[in-house]
């Protein structure tokens, strides 16, 4: 019987870390592509300035 529940610990602790490390995986993933928009941001933040500056001109 104890080895049963050694058993489900160890399951437990198995999927435990693997869901961690597929968390981790996401949330890498996210920061990416939160830079990656930050990036798109700021290059339309120069484009719309650029624009403006040529229509003003």
């Amino acid at each position: 019987m104890s080895l049963f529940f050694m058993n489900m610990s160890q399951d437990a602790q198995y999927i435990e870390r693997k869901l961690t490390f597929e968390l981790e995986n996401q949330k890498e993933t996210l920061l990416k592509e939160k830079r990656n928009l930050s990036d798109l941001e700021n290059d339309l933040y120069y484009q719309k300035q650029n624009l403006s500056k040529e229509v003003n001109s």
